[in-house]
């Protein structure tokens, strides 16, 4: 089968979890003995955890995702799998997955949900799973003026091209509230992404750095993570919440569960500020331009870049960073988080630790979120506005700037790149 690196990533999650049907009634316990459909006895297991289930539906053979529909036994934060020998019907020989001509779906193509029920249960509970361009909250057409008065400045960059969307930028799905926590919700700061490296033999190198989509085709990140020994920076990930499970699920009506699949998108190239200084931190800041539009929805959308002459911040001025390499004492690891913190003086800064320019500024941890360390470069920090949209009133999210260096690690302060400072260099380095 032939197809997009991006488009196969995504079929062959989709495939993973679509046949996921939970019957309450007859459900199994994790760990418990089973009968699979070749009649086998078996334990009942999570399905990433069935090596021949997974094999199987690997290539999306339709007689493959029948048996493991069939051989569902229940679910434990995931779904349970009777799993024994081979993941097909015993009378099934071949495969014949090379033959098949199934269209190729690409991330353009329009929404597509499946919902499957089950008919052995009258209480069930129904997972429906989301491809790359599953459903978009309708946000307003026009683009709304915020309240706070230094963000109505006129702009001339933003005029000059029409690279950033300000009509979806920095709008969060309206059913997700403000509120107070470490750990955010599964829609919450849906231009977050995660950077992918590949090692110099070809494998797979983690995911190291973050960063924020700000338009359907460029990432901003911070430039440090463009040069990291060993591996080399090759896609990003994104509509991803919690790295811990395979896909994010969050309940949308009584027995009804959304589950989303991430994207992964190659990068086309890679724009590093000419004048960053490593051993300094000046000009942290690069551009990922990937080799797609990416489509907006619920889970995936890009944030808003501040005008140029936006003014500094004052010291004491409350910001909002968030990523997944952020640690949080007895957490769980994985989970997207999120932090409050505080702009600080230069001068109150480590000296030893940071080095700030006109472009840059120090930050660090209040009191409520004096327990999160993050150590990875990349993440924004962000500060929200009230708009007026139509009648009602939203909240629109800006990145004021790029963290790097270890924000309350070891009880360090932190750097982080100013946005509005480097707009003009973004704008000159986007093309459509």
């Amino acid at each position: 089968m032939m197809c997009h690196m991006t488009t196969c990533s995504r079929m062959y999650s989709f495939v993973w979890v679509a046949f996921c049907i939970i019957s309450i009634s007859a459900a199994a316990e994790k760990d418990s003995s089973c009968v699979t459909p070749n009649g086998e006895i078996a334990t009942c297991v999570p399905i990433d955890s069935c090596s021949p289930i997974k094999g199987a539906i690997r290539y999306l053979n339709k007689d493959a995702v029948e048996f493991a529909r069939n051989s569902q036994c229940g679910y434990d934060d995931t779904p349970l799998v009777c799993c024994g020998s081979t993941g097909s019907m015993s009378k099934i020989t071949t495969a014949r997955t090379s033959a098949r001509t199934t269209a190729r779906p690409t991330a353009r193509t329009t929404a597509r949900t499946t919902a499957r029920t089950t008919a052995r249960a009258t209480a069930s509970m129904t997972i429906t799973t989301m491809t790359a361009t599953r459903r978009l909250t309708k946000v307003p057409t026009t683009i709304p003026a915020p309240h706070n008065k230094v963000l109505t400045e006129v702009n001339p960059l933003l005029g000059r091209n029409n690279l950033l969307d300000q009509t979806f930028c920095g709008i969060q799905s309206d059913d997700i509230p403000i509120q107070a926590g470490k750990y955010t919700m599964v829609r919450e700061f849906p231009w977050m992404v995660s950077l992918k490296y590949t090692r110099n033999d070809g494998s797979f190198g983690g995911l190291r750095c973050t960063g924020t989509l700000i338009n359907k085709r460029y990432v901003l990140t911070a430039a440090e993570c463009l040069n990291i020994p060993g591996l080399d920076l090759t896609g990003v990930r994104m509509g991803k919440w919690n790295y811990s499970d395979l896909y994010d699920c969050y309940p949308q009506a009584k027995n009804k569960l959304i589950c989303v699949v991430p994207i992964d998108v190659p990068i086309e190239e890679k724009v590093a500020h000419p004048y960053y200084h490593k051993g300094h931190n000046d000009n942290n800041i690069a551009l990922l331009r990937l080799t797609e539009d990416v489509e907006y929805d619920d889970f995936i959308r890009p944030i808003c870049l501040p005008p140029i002459n936006i003014s500094r911040p004052k010291s004491g001025t409350i910001m909002e960073t968030s990523g997944w390499n952020i640690h949080v004492i007895g957490s769980q690891w994985g989970i997207k988080l999120k932090g409050k913190v505080s702009i600080i003086d230069d001068q109150y800064c480590d000296p030893n630790f940071i080095h700030t320019h006109p472009n840059s500024a120090c930050i660090g941890s209040v009191e409520e979120s004096s327990d999160i360390c993050i150590d990875n470069s990349g993440s924004p920090l962000m500060k929200r506005y009230n708009v007026k949209a139509d009648t009602k009133e939203l909240v629109r999210w800006y990145q004021e700037g790029i963290v790097y260096t270890g924000l309350g690690c070891n009880g360090f302060h932190a750097s982080y790149t100013r946005v509005s400072k480097h707009l003009d260099w973004i704008l000159s380095n986007m093309r459509k």
